[in-house]
Parts: structure tokens; C-alpha cells; sequence
């Protein structure tokens, strides 16, 4: 016996059928935003040992972030005055751009590195940084705290070491080239070789 094959169209038809979208339309439709409105600097205000900003975004409006005296400098540095400061997923604060890039040895330029590892260096994954009093807003070196993830333990934040590590990684952030390069040796030609004849 031998089976014979029959090719069996779909009849066409010159109406197909429309989909209705499952999506809910969206609330601001067809409402104007207005023209895009550039990051205000904001370098907050001293309050004796630690300092004031105020935050802004969708996220951040009305927010303070309470950071030390000792690390507010080189936070207004990388986040040029304030303007590439973001309130991120969970409520983190975070900094963006090229030299937080740079700062976390990162290749892609939208990387996002939030103020505690900032503020301690910290660049290891196995190594959380805490806040004591579970407020992610405040920043101060005496409510943060190391917590190893996989023993689930805590450990004070050595803060010698955190200020040794944060200055060394913005001497990389100082030493781009260019604002797209983030490699500290993009115009390095390596080492130069002598030959004696």
C-alpha cells in the first residue's frame, strides 16, 4: 500500500481576523510632558559631621540623602554635583554615568553603582553592605555595616581601608581619557622597549 500525500491549503480569506490588544491603555495618553527639563546640581547642605541632599526624579522628589563629611567630596565628584544621582530598584541611591562605570570596572556605560559601595569601596558581589537602622537614605559611616552573605554574618566597616579603596578607584574615574573611554590605558601604547646595539 502506498500512502498518498495530500496537500491541504488553508482556504484563504480575504478578511483575517483582528486581534484586540489585552493591554490597558495608558492613564497619561495624549497628555503633553513638555520639554525635557536637565538635572538640577545639587550639593545639599552641611550639617556638621555629615551633609544633606536633597534628591530629585520621579523616585526622589522630597528624599534627603544623609551622607559623611568624609565621602562628600568625592560623591559630588563622580556624580558630577549631584546631577547623576537616581534613586534605583529597591530604593537604592544610585550613581550612573560613565565614571561609575569606570569606578566599578565596568565596560557598559550604563551601569549603575549604588552610594554604599561607593562610600566603602566595596566592589566584591559576596560582600552586602547594610544599614543598621534600615533606612536606605542614610549613608553615614556609622549606620553601615558589612554583612557576608553566604555565613549570613555582620562585620564594622573598617573605614581607613573603605577611604584607601574609594580614593584608589577615583584615581581610575580621574584617569579617563575622554567621557566615553572608561579605560585608564586607552591611550597607553605599552611599554616602551630599549634595545642596546
Amino acid at each position: 500500500m502506498s500512502q498518498v500525500h495530500v496537500d491541504q491549503a488553508r482556504p484563504q480569506t480575504s478578511k483575517t481576523l483582528e486581534r484586540k490588544s489585552t493591554r490597558k491603555p495608558r492613564s497619561d495618553k495624549g497628555v503633553p510632558r513638555g520639554p525635557y527639563s536637565p538635572r538640577t546640581e545639587t550639593r545639599g547642605t552641611c550639617k556638621g559631621d555629615y551633609w544633606e541632599i536633597p534628591l530629585t526624579g520621579n523616585h526622589g522628589e522630597g528624599e534627603v540623602l544623609l551622607v559623611s563629611s568624609s565621602a562628600h567630596p568625592s560623591l559630588m565628584e563622580i556624580s558630577d554635583n549631584g546631577t547623576k544621582l537616581y534613586v534605583g530598584a529597591e530604593l537604592d541611591i544610585c550613581i550612573k554615568g560613565p565614571k561609575a562605570a569606570a569606578f566599578a570596572d565596568s565596560w557598559n556605560t550604563d551601569h549603575q553603582l549604588t552610594v554604599t559601595r561607593f562610600i566603602t569601596g566595596t566592589l566584591h558581589r559576596g560582600l552586602a553592605v547594610c544599614h543598621i537602622n534600615h533606612n536606605r537614605l542614610d549613608n553615614r559611616d556609622g549606620n553601615l555595616i558589612h554583612e557576608v552573605k553566604a555565613k549570613k554574618t555582620r562585620h564594622p566597616i573598617n573605614w581607613e581601608d573603605a577611604e584607601y579603596k574609594r580614593e584608589k578607584r577615583m584615581e581610575v574615574v580621574r584617569g579617563m581619557s575622554k567621557p566615553g573611554d572608561i579605560s585608564p590605558s586607552a591611550n597607553d601604547n605599552g611599554p616602551e622597549i630599549h634595545l642596546a646595539v
